[in-house]
């Protein structure tokens, strides 16, 4: 849905931020720099992050603010944590786990949400009028087989 930030605990990396909400994702399976990662979708125990701004201040981290799972070619996940960035900046990511796990830090873009729930509603339109025309035609069809 956005930018995207994919890195391995524990860790510390610096990532320029722009203000919006972002979600972060416990991939269970995945692959980092060529090495595949193979979890237990309940690896995430103990798991610490902490997001700090160039002037030090600490950004709150919460729940996820919704559920979402998703599988994308070999990469599966879920949604775990929150924040929400109110300035643009510098920012440094702090992770403490005891496993090795993969993490992904989506912002979410408000405009593709809601151009890829447009879409989905105009296919799901097309393909109702397609299934009532073909329905149509084929009772027009049977209807003309038994004129004769």
């Amino acid at each position: 849905f956005g930018e995207s930030i994919k890195f391995t605990t524990p860790n510390v990396i610096e990532s320029e931020l722009e203000e919006g909400s972002y979600t972060v994702y416990y991939e269970y399976e995945s692959s980092v720099e060529g090495r595949v990662y193979s979890t237990s979708e309940e690896d995430i125990n103990g798991l610490m992050l902490r997001v700090i701004g160039a002037d030090n201040t600490e950004i709150m981290v919460g729940p996820s603010k919704g559920s979402s799972n998703y599988t994308i070619n070999s990469r599966k996940g879920y949604s775990i944590l929150s924040f929400d960035i109110t300035r643009s900046g510098n920012y440094h990511i702090i992770t403490e786990h005891d496993k090795d796990i993969v993490l992904n830090i989506n912002k979410i873009e408000l405009f593709t949400f809601v151009k890829y729930l447009f879409l989905s509603i105009i296919i799901f339109i097309i393909t109702v009028i397609i299934a009532l025309v073909s329905f149509t035609r084929k009772s027009k069809a049977i209807d003309e087989a038994y004129d004769y």
